[in-house]
């Protein structure tokens, strides 16, 4: 009931709790369905609300009616989602919590994920190693992330790939 957007579900056993008991009987209270109103941005310098909106899978529903459950597995993912998003920029120390702020009167809950960016590592060196067939410089001229620029997961992984092409033709 939870992943499904009832926080306050109660699940009772009435009856077939004891050894000598035939059945099982279980009274369930749903309660209201939870549902994200807004999702916030705390923190965040590098990266406007907007971008880490795409980020992320917990969203208010369409025209905040269809979809929007508060589901707790998938906003633990989106904190993961984004710290990843951060580590590929460079943050290599980034720190992502979060906190529902709940509307007890209408069953909205406000998502505000809280994010500590940390330092943004730059590229100091770029070298190659074992490589006997292929100069150096051959392989570093076209590459994306460059010395001094801010360190990149999407460039350097173009990077490995480039070079294994080189290799593999």
């Amino acid at each position: 009931y939870r992943t499904r957007g009832h926080s306050k579900a109660q699940v009772e056993i009435v009856e077939g709790d004891k050894p000598g008991d035939p059945g099982v009987v279980f009274l369930i209270n749903e309660g209201e369905k939870n549902r994200i109103l807004w999702t916030k941005f705390v923190g965040n310098t590098i990266a406007g609300d907007d971008r880490l909106r795409t980020q992320i899978q917990s969203k208010p529903g369409f025209l905040w009616i269809f979809k929007g459950e508060v589901n707790r597995e998938v906003i633990d993912e989106d904190v993961n989602r984004l710290v990843a998003y951060y580590r590929g920029l460079g943050f290599l120390r980034a720190r992502v919590g979060r906190e529902l702020s709940h509307d007890v009167a209408r069953n909205w809950v406000v998502l505000t994920f809280v994010i500590d960016e940390g330092p943004r590592y730059q590229v100091r060196r770029i070298s190659t190693v074992g490589n006997e067939v292929i100069k150096s410089s051959d392989l570093t001229t076209d590459l994306k992330l460059r010395e001094g620029q801010h360190f990149n997961d999407l460039a350097m992984k173009t990077d490995v790939a480039n070079i294994q092409e080189q290799y593999g033709s």
